[in-house]
C-alpha cells in the first residue's frame, strides 16, 4: 500500500482525479473516432484511477496494482455496497483488465459493444463517486 501524508495527499487526491478525467475524455474521444483498443484502454485507466482515489481519499492509502478486481475488493472494504456493485458488473470489470493488459502484451480486438459496456460501466462508476470527484 502507499500512503502520501499531509499535502502530498491532497495534491495525490487532486493529480488521480484530474487524470482519471482526462482518461475518461481519452477514451470517448478514441471512441468517436472508432479506435477501439485505446477507448477500452483509457476507460480502464479512468476506472483505475477513481478507484485509487476513492481509496486513498477514506483510507488515506491505496494498493500498488492495477488489477481492478482487487481495487474494488478494498473499496467494498470501505463501504460493503462497493460490493455490489462490483458484482453486478464483473463481466465489464473482467473486459476492462483484458484491456489494459493486452494494451501492453497481446493483440487483442474489442467488439464496439463491448466498448459501448466499458464506458456505460465507467459513466456510472463517475456518477457513484459524484463525477469526477472521488
Amino acid at each position: 500500500m502507499r500512503s502520501p501524508g499531509g499535502k502530498a495527499l491532497s495534491e495525490t487526491l487532486k493529480l488521480f482525479a484530474q487524470r482519471a478525467e482526462k482518461f475518461f475524455r481519452e477514451a470517448l474521444r478514441h471512441f468517436e473516432e472508432g479506435d477501439l483498443e485505446l477507448s477500452a484502454f483509457f476507460a480502464e485507466q479512468s476506472a483505475q484511477l477513481l478507484l485509487k482515489t476513492y481509496l486513498l481519499k477514506h483510507t488515506g492509502t491505496f494498493p500498488q496494482t492495477h488489477n481492478l478486481h482487487r481495487l474494488f475488493r478494498e473499496a467494498a472494504k470501505v463501504d460493503a455496497t462497493w460490493e455490489t456493485f462490483y458484482r453486478d458488473r464483473v463481466s465489464v470489470v473482467d473486459d476492462l483488465y483484458q484491456a489494459y493488459f493486452t494494451s501492453r502484451y497481446l493483440p487483442f480486438e474489442f467488439e464496439k459493444e463491448a466498448v459501448v459496456r466499458m464506458l456505460e460501466f465507467l459513466k456510472d462508476l463517475r456518477g457513484r463517486l459524484g463525477g469526477s470527484q472521488s
